[in-house]
């Protein structure tokens, strides 16, 4: 996988919320030591994020869990600025993505946080969670949803 991603999803964020509406899209690179492969667009509306989308630029075994703690990490970073009831955070991989949900009254985050083993390596972050395919009829209603609610 390559940074070819970043504009297209670039593109479909501002589609999918434009500024007429008042949402903001604003990409954020991460530096080297937090992460070489992942993009973060925060979405906000009236100064507030309704919804974060990480893109990693390559996928593998390992990129299934280290995008599963930061997609929690991140949630965990935004969670004072949150003014919606529900933050959705979307993990993607190519065209493949994982839709995330925290719920702002109890600050619960699902799914669940991956467990992981420090003495074996399992699959634990099963590619399952990333069943979306963003390019595939029906995938962008699901997006879509995500608008309505913001």
């Amino acid at each position: 996988m390559n940074h070819n991603f970043m504009g297209p999803y670039n593109t479909l964020l501002n589609y999918l919320f434009p500024f007429e509406e008042d949402f903001v899209v604003v990409p954020q690179f991460k530096r080297p030591e937090q992460s070489k492969f992942t993009t973060i667009f925060i979405i906000s509306r009236d100064g507030h994020p309704v919804l974060f989308v990480e893109v990693e630029t390559i996928r593998s075994f390992s990129t299934h869990f280290n995008s599963d703690i930061q997609m929690h990490e991140t949630f965990k970073v935004l969670f004072d600025d949150v003014r919606v009831p529900k933050l959705y955070g979307i993990s993607a991989m190519g065209t493949r993505i994982c839709v995330y949900t925290m719920d702002r009254n109890n600050g619960e985050i699902l799914p669940e946080a991956i467990p992981h083993s420090p003495t074996r390596v399992t699959d634990t972050a099963s590619a399952e969670r990333w069943r979306y395919d963003i390019v595939q009829p029906g995938v962008e209603d699901v997006v879509r949803g995500i608008v309505d609610e913001s």
